[in-house]
């Protein structure tokens, strides 16, 4: 049987960077100067990462904040507190982030033009959850199709989780620098399986979403406790810390359930007016016959059922 590969993008991600590394590149339209780093970097990394892993069934997943409002009315975009779960369970959870600017947001919507021409899935999360639980989501569905290789692009910690090895399906992150973070290597790195990075994480916090350790309990020894079994976690920590524990655990662990989603839309190649939009925006290479070839490799994850 042909092992089948799956491309799963952490869309948020990728539009910051893109953002960041190409924010000045414009073109002029009729007079009007337009930003168009957002999408030129993005689809210049998306053609990339299909070159290299070759005929890819690709999904990209975004967070609620960047959904087109055209998709707002028939997406599940509140829970009746209109508070994520994660809120309900420590009100600081990413508390200090803030809103994107308006250049940000153009830059977003004038991908989606592009993307709309591409024979990709795009799937979005709901206002409760993140793109990081759908990517979750996808990835558990994509387990079931193997043999397979599930691809993860993100620098973002968290998916160490989903990494794994079982039942013909390797799931594995590619990172910044091309950096491969699969099974054996996340053994190597930190000492333990996978299936344990939401408890040591749990022990040490996560910065990066303002999710608090236990205080004094550092890197080295929660892999300690974590190799040790969680008999020893258990006996080591009072009933504070093991509140903090607890805690964490529900705020890092990611969702795998059909609600994280509020809108996936699956893709077909239009290349006339994808055509038309690279010559309108002055995005001339990627006409180019390698870049053109490698677009028509890549195929949507259409098993995935419509919202």
């Amino acid at each position: 049987m042909k092992m089948k590969r799956f491309l799963l993008i952490d869309g948020n991600l990728l539009l910051h960077k893109s953002n960041s590394i190409y924010s000045r590149l414009s073109t002029n339209i009729k007079g009007e100067r337009i930003l168009t780093g957002i999408p030129y970097g993005f689809l210049r990394t998306l053609i990339r990462l299909n070159d290299k892993y070759k005929s890819c069934h690709t999904c990209i997943a975004f967070d609620n904040s960047v959904i087109p409002k055209k998709l707002t009315n028939n997406s599940n975009t509140k829970t009746a507190s209109d508070i994520s779960p994660r809120r309900l369970v420590f009100p600081e959870y990413k508390q200090s982030r803030t809103e994107m600017n308006p250049d940000f947001l153009v830059g977003k919507f004038l991908l989606d033009e592009f993307l709309a021409c591409l024979p990709i899935t795009v799937a979005y999360a709901t206002r409760d959850y993140e793109a990081d639980d759908v990517i979750s989501y996808i990835t558990k569905k994509c387990i079931k199709q193997s043999p397979c290789e599930v691809v993860i692009v993100s620098d973002d910690k968290d998916f160490n989780q989903l990494i794994c090895n079982i039942n013909n399906a390797n799931v594995f992150i590619h990172k910044k620098g091309d950096e491969i973070l699969d099974k054996k290597a996340f053994i190597k790195k930190f000492g333990f399986s996978p299936k344990f990075f939401v408890n040591y994480l749990s022990l040490v916090g996560d910065s990066g979403d303002e999710i608090p350790g236990i205080r004094g309990l550092g890197p080295k020894r929660a892999s300690d406790l974590i190799k040790k079994g969680f008999d020893e976690i258990e006996t080591s920590l009072d009933a504070s810390q093991m509140g903090i524990y607890e805690r964490n655990k529900q705020l890092i662990r990611l969702s795998a359930s059909r609600n994280v989603v509020a809108s996936l839309q699956h893709g077909k190649l239009n290349i006339d007016a994808l055509t038309q939009l690279f010559r309108k925006f002055h995005m001339v290479s990627f006409l180019r016959p390698t870049e053109q070839e490698t677009i028509k490799l890549i195929r949507p994850i259409n098993f995935i059922e419509k919202l």
